[in-house]
């Protein structure tokens, strides 16, 4: 009985290769199914062709392992080890060596998009070739504050004084009324009884002043870009002067090289409030309030905290917000303000044993995972936001294993495959074909997983296709890649001899960047490439088993129906010994191969070989 076989219908290694589909017409029987599909795409229908290559995007090998890779303007940012690279340039050092999570995002008010990553110990800002600190931490101290009045200014004859003439910033001190007092001179000289004279002013320092009669003066760090005010800190502590003395203020300078500016704000007399004064280019120190009380501005904020150290981030969501994950709970930001975590913009999820492992985004609503539970967040913001679990069946197992999809909904990584919750489903993708990999049971070509480390395990969408990385039994990182067709989910397996421990879209090229376990980062799907760095593809295809339990297949001839551009090898397999080797060649050559002295109940054909080729089908009678 003459088999005829083709890749035109699914991968699947779960089931008995005999009872994979198949039809009889006639004599022939014909099915499309396989059992091996490696590094063999589908998307031409009815042909399995070599997948494309992969090349290093430079020479430059970074430490090990790459944790992440973020594209942002056509530039590569690399998280590896302790360092932060752009172009595989290193731009800040000194950090935890640890899984990075990050968002690309701006606020409002800020017109060039920032990325915005953490790690659970590190938090930064990263804009062109320049690391940050996310957000802007407040004063350390509290400013110093002394009286300048008017009340204590008088002309002085500095010569009789010093014998010299002083310079504009001289200071001494003395004490008067009680008060430790400082002299400055005014820079203005003025004639007084035919002597040239200088002005002097007293600023008082006491320790204490009545609740009633004192002013308060806070100052905060400003980052501007021209006019703008794109991030202020929180306030310092309080300082307080007498009121009617004048206030002449000296506070800390910021350690942050991101802040441009101090601001100082002041209270009326006997207020409460703080309200914007004055504002001073950093590097300035010590200045006065000079503005009246009408002219005082706006309060100071007091909810422009720093964001939490947590473990992901993700977002925006449709109103703005990104959303940080911290054990158990779930941080969110001012909506359209990336920088200012208000301390009470969280809520609490799932149990403390239960903590938080991914986030997702699936048409603008936040679903948080733990190990064993989904949640949706609903609301709209701030004391509206709400948990709500949902009816999955699991959950995920690390912050690259969630994967929102419009259509699809959120798939997420579990210790037994992959599944995709609907919103009112949970359903395995791959355990129909692929659950013995996930279960520690190696099939065909595709080496079983570990479960140990599938939480390093990652998803990415690209061109219609999606990718589920995952770890080998004994490898870390993941060295095997099931690619799936999102349109008519037809799966493939994809090898290349490498683990990538992070992976990315490319947007401005268009391309998945990948970053491996020794630290280089690689193109991959590249169409231009047709090895992996110098090294030829290997291919493996196999097909169903036709299977005949009353009757033996006396194979006597086998044809084959490909396009060889590499070396390739035919075999006719028999209740699962190889009975027959073809060297294949050339294109589409389907002369008969004589098959001789072999039978059997169950027949497959493979071909196995390297570089390109492009595989129609296989005929045995």
């Amino acid at each position: 009985m003459p088999a005829r076989f083709s890749p035109n219908g699914e991968l699947n290694v779960a089931a008995d290769p005999s009872d994979l589909p198949a039809e009889v017409a006639g004599k022939i029987v014909s099915s499309g199914s396989m059992v091996r599909c490696t590094n063999l795409h589908l998307d031409r229908m009815g042909i399995a062709s070599t997948r494309k290559g992969s090349s290093k995007v430079s020479a430059t090998q970074l430490s090990t392992p790459i944790w992440r890779i973020v594209e942002m303007g056509g530039a590569r940012y690399e998280f590896a080890g302790t360092i932060i690279y752009r172009n595989e340039t290193s731009i800040a050092t000194g950090l935890t060596s640890a899984r990075w999570s990050a968002v690309k995002y701006n606020a409002y008010n800020v017109v060039t998009q920032a990325i915005f990553a953490l790690n659970g110990t590190d938090r930064k800002r990263i804009e062109g070739s320049s690391v940050y600190e996310w957000g802007i931490a407040p004063p350390s101290a509290a400013p110093t504050v002394v009286g300048q009045g008017a009340f204590y200014a008088y002309t002085h004859d500095w010569e009789k004084t010093l014998g010299h003439a002083p310079s504009n910033s001289f200071k001494f001190g003395t004490t008067r009324n009680g008060y430790t007092c400082t002299y400055d001179w005014e820079q203005a000289e003025v004639s007084y009884d035919s002597e040239t004279r200088r002005h002097m002013w007293f600023f008082e320092i006491a320790s204490s002043y009545a609740a009633t009669s004192r002013i308060g003066v806070k100052y905060t760090y400003v980052r501007k870009s021209g006019s703008t005010v794109e991030c202020e800190s929180n306030p310092s502590a309080p300082a307080y002067i007498e009121a009617g003395s004048g206030i002449y203020v000296t506070w800390v300078a910021s350690s942050d090289s991101q802040v441009t500016h101090v601001r100082l704000y002041r209270t009326l007399a006997s207020g409460a409030q703080f309200l914007y004064s004055e504002e001073y280019a950093v590097g300035t120190l010590t200045a006065a309030c000079t503005k009246a009380d009408g002219s005082l501005g706006t309060t100071v904020a007091t909810d422009h905290d720093r964001p939490p150290l947590g473990t992901a981030v993700i977002g925006p969501d449709f109103g703005g917000y990104l959303f940080i994950l911290k054990d158990n709970l779930l941080y969110f930001c001012k909506p359209n303000q990336p920088e200012y975590w208000p301390a009470l913009y969280y809520i609490e999820v799932s149990p403390p044993q239960d903590a938080g492992a991914g986030l997702g985004l699936v048409n603008g609503q936040v679903y948080y995972e733990t190990r064993s539970e989904v949640y949706l967040i609903q609301g709209t913001g701030y004391q509206s936001f709400f948990p709500l679990r949902q009816a999955a069946k699991t959950g995920c197992l690390g912050i690259d294993g969630v994967l929102g999809i419009k259509g699809q909904g959120l798939l997420h990584i579990a210790s037994d495959g992959l599944w995709a919750f609907t919103g009112t489903d949970d359903i395995s993708i791959t355990n129909p074909n692929f659950r013995p990999i996930f279960t520690g049971t190696a099939r065909g070509s595709i080496p079983a997983a570990t479960s140990s480390n599938m939480g390093n395990s990652w998803l990415l969408q690209h061109k219609g296709k999606l990718y589920f990385g995952f770890p080998e039994a004994g490898a870390t990182y993941p060295t095997d890649v099931l690619v799936t067709d999102i349109a008519t989910r037809r799966a493939v397996h994809y090898e290349y001899g490498k683990a990538f421990s992070s992976i990315c879209v490319d947007e401005t090229n268009d391309r998945i960047l990948a970053g491996d376990s020794v630290g280089y980062v690689w193109i991959l799907e590249n169409a231009s490439d047709t090895d992996d760095g110098g090294s030829a593809i290997s291919f493996d295809w196999e097909s169903m088993e036709a299977s005949d339990q009353v009757r033996r297949y006396f194979p006597r001839y086998a044809k084959w129906d490909c396009e060889v551009g590499g070396t390739a090898t035919g075999q006719i397999v028999l209740n699962d010994a190889v009975k027959q080797s073809h060297t294949l060649s050339g294109s589409r050559n389907t002369r008969k191969r004589h098959v001789t002295h072999c039978n059997g109940n169950r027949l497959r054909a493979r071909i196995t070989g390297t570089g390109a080729i492009s595989i129609f089908a296989a005929e045995v009678e």
